[in-house]
């Protein structure tokens, strides 16, 4: 399964109704980071640096992006993360008000853009796509990260 597609069921949940309800919101959120996390994860395993399928595979993920030193992938790492709170939010507190808000929803969707954009960015440009790989094997090393 291409995981783009949960970026693409967030955005359908979104334009669903004008104003999308509380559990929308927080659904469309989920989808935007599962969206960019797996497809973070197919890069990166391309890449040479498997996140793994556990709960590991968060943390990973983020560190690996960063580990590429490539600038755009730097700034997905970090949005990536930002995602992951958000989704945390939606999924587990649900006191937080603030993951209820269509602009919350949408902010997700467009940090999910911008990873798997940047993703995409690297892996069309054979000289990023080669200093990425060469960048993640001195961090696996470095790291003794299997």
């Amino acid at each position: 399964m291409d995981p783009t597609a949960f970026y693409h069921l967030g955005l359908s949940i979104m334009a669903s109704a004008p104003n999308p309800d509380p559990a929308s919101c927080r659904t469309a959120i989920g989808r935007a980071y599962y969206a960019a996390l797996n497809r973070a994860d197919e890069a990166l395993d391309r890449w040479g640096a498997s996140c793994g399928r556990g709960p590991q595979k968060h943390g990973l993920a983020v560190r690996f992006l960063h580990a590429t030193s490539d600038p755009e992938l730097i700034a997905a790492s970090g949005d990536l993360n930002d995602l992951k709170t958000l989704r945390n939010m939606a999924d587990y507190d649900m006191n937080a008000m603030s993951v209820e808000k269509p602009s919350q929803a949408r902010r997700a969707l467009d940090l999910a853009k911008g990873i798997i954009d940047g993703i995409a960015a690297v892996e069309n440009d054979v000289a990023r796509t080669r200093a990425a790989e060469a960048n993640l094997r001195a961090y696996r090393r470095t790291t003794n990260t299997p």
